[in-house]
């Protein structure tokens, strides 16, 4: 990439909001690009974004800042070019945009992803293509007017249990299709994986819980404890107190 098209950032003191000039994207998800390095040495106006900003390419995937600096970045399909790494907050891979919108530290907003993507879209410029609409109150309240006020938590458990079926079964199939190379389709583990989702929030509601102050509270945990592995990737047990 020429000297002249090296992406340069634009800082607004007002809107303290950080953009780049570029208009084009690449998906950048794990295992899918390889970092080079560096790429650029020259200062920009205004602070340089920092690991742990919150981060908005224009495709309006949300993420955290991994790296403060432009790098070079290796495609799969033999290209490369400039571009921010950023990490998804809600699936976990990792993306690079040549025009991400990058507003104050994580900290600021707190560790929801909900307030981080609010203060986002109160600052980022028109057209931000991604509208999350549902919090657990508000999924909690459409079921009450829907359906009436849960008086037995133990019958939505037993209605989530037919919907983690369903959710098992299209992981299977997916599973399945994937070892014999087959295409599968990902929007219906998404939808499974949403009625699962909307139900655990009205189980949690019931018993006055808020799901995500529960996670964090239970992750804490996590994070001090102590783990071993089962032999399956992804999933262990927590060594019980006295064990070895």
């Amino acid at each position: 990439m020429s000297k002249s098209t090296e992406p340069r950032w634009q800082w607004s003191r007002e809107e303290r909001v950080f953009r780049l000039g570029e208009e084009s994207v690449s998906p950048c998800w794990e295992g899918a690009c390889s970092i080079r390095g560096i790429s650029t040495r020259e200062d920009f106006p205004g602070r340089r974004p920092s690991p742990g900003d919150i981060a908005i390419c224009s495709a309006g995937r949300v993420g955290v800042v991994t790296s403060p600096k432009p790098v070079t970045v290796n495609y799969e399909d033999g290209t490369s070019g400039l571009a921010y790494i950023g990490f998804n907050l809600v699936t976990g891979g990792f993306w690079s945009s040549r025009t991400p919108v990058v507003v104050g530290p994580l900290s600021e907003v707190g560790a929801r992803n909900v307030e981080a993507i609010d203060l986002a879209r109160e600052r980022c410029p028109d057209g931000w293509p991604f509208e999350p609409n549902e919090t657990q109150r508000s999924i909690t309240d459409w079921s009450r007017e829907t359906f009436g006020e849960t008086k037995d938590p133990r019958l939505v458990f037993d209605r989530l249990d037919e919907e983690f079926d369903e959710l098992r079964y299209e992981v299977r199939k997916a599973g399945e299709a994937s070892d014999r190379g087959e295409d599968f389709i990902d929007d219906d583990i998404a939808s499974e994986v949403a009625d699962v989702g909307i139900l655990l929030y009205q189980v949690a509601h019931s018993y006055g819980i808020d799901v995500h102050e529960a996670i964090d509270a239970k992750m804490k945990i996590n994070r001090r404890r102590k783990w071993k592995t089962t032999g399956v990737a992804g999933i262990g047990q927590h060594v019980e107190e006295g064990e070895g």
